[in-house]
């Protein structure tokens, strides 16, 4: 999956309050180190800062709240190719969030946070984690936004789900750019509680508002063209598939398994053709399954063995699991056809 990476900044006026208590005081030094916070490393120094004042500050919810925020926004800067890291750092930011669920179970922007990290969860493997985070992350969205109708945080983590899925799919994104547009228009228009709570989100909307500028797209998709003169397409045939019923599920890897496409395949005939253009010349690999029942993951029998079809570029096979990734890279450096054969 192509999934819409979301990058974050946090954008808090720190102007304004007179006869700062100890706690408002800790937090606005915190945050300010938050906002300028740019590694991995600077996400969890920050987050230690967090954790101190929740020590102290045991009613108030907002530390904690930036304690998760820290680990999940962490979690996107790790390298793809790390994903038992992520988790990990995944892992630490859902502890908070379950602890804060219960101090503020009304508060619209704790849900909004948890959306927030349901999507980082599926953002670290898209294809087996899709059809499970992604609803989990929907909900969520919904909850915050039922809390509070008029949360723009909420909001554009809607629209963010939508985005990606339309994406997905290959389906038209224009009615949601319409949607984000109209958001970014009333942002400011939303007030904040205190210059100590959430206030991000904006940054994202504004460059995915970028994005849907069709002069924008055109004047990328050129100026790629002209940077790079050897883009060609690779098409795949599928074969062997049961049935007619469901999509094929089809990831393209780089040599260092991350995931550059997420493509959608119609079925006929028990067969399915993708083509995938403007590919640049490098060595590929392709994974791939026969979602037959539309739930976006590869279903197992209880003891891991797949119940629905799947298969690898060349072909590849493994004897207990997977094949090794080396077994199927393959070389593309001109318009090339594979054929797939579905090991069902």
């Amino acid at each position: 999956m192509k999934l819409l990476i979301l990058t974050f900044a946090l954008f808090t006026s720190l102007i304004g309050v007179s006869q700062e208590s100890p706690y408002i005081k800790n937090m606005q030094e915190a945050l300010t180190t938050y906002s300028k916070a740019k590694t991995v490393e600077d996400h969890i120094n920050v987050s230690y800062k967090f954790e101190q004042i929740a020590s102290v500050e045991t009613e108030n919810w907002l530390p904690l709240y930036y304690h998760a925020l820290s680990y999940t926004m962490s979690s996107y800067i790790v390298s793809n190719d790390n994903k038992a890291r992520k988790d990990k750092l995944l892992d630490i930011a859902f502890s908070s969030i379950t602890k804060i669920k219960k101090m503020a179970p009304t508060q619209s922007e704790v849900f909004a946070l948890e959306a927030l990290f349901y999507t980082a969860r599926l953002s670290v493997n898209p294809m087996e984690r899709g059809q499970k985070y992604s609803t989990l992350s929907m909900a969520t969205v919904q909850k915050a936004i039922a809390l509070n109708p008029n949360n723009v945080r909420a909001k554009q983590l809607q629209i963010a789900n939508e985005f990606g899925l339309a994406q997905f799919f290959g389906s038209d994104t224009a009615p949601i750019c319409e949607k984000a547009v109209a958001l970014l228009s009333i942002w400011d228009d939303y007030k904040i509680e205190s210059p100590i709570h959430p206030n991000w989100g904006k940054e994202y909307l504004e460059g995915l508002v970028k994005s849907c500028n069709p002069e924008n797209t055109k004047e990328k998709s050129q100026s790629k063209l002209n940077e790079n003169k050897n883009i060609l397409s690779l098409t795949l045939n599928i074969s062997n598939l049961t049935s007619n019923k469901g999509i094929v599920l089809i990831q393209l890897l780089n040599e260092k398994g991350e995931t550059l496409k997420s493509i959608k395949g119609d079925i006929e005939d028990t067969e399915s053709t993708v083509i995938i253009t403007d590919l640049e010349k490098g060595k590929y690999s392709i994974k791939y399954f026969h979602d037959v029942n539309n739930n976006m993951t590869l279903d197992v029998d209880k003891y891991g063995r797949p119940t629905e079809g799947y298969g690898y570029s060349n072909n590849a096979k493994g004897t207990m699991g997977p094949p090794k990734f080396s077994k199927t890279f393959f070389d593309f450096s001109s318009n090339l056809t594979l054929y797939l054969k579905t090991i069902n």
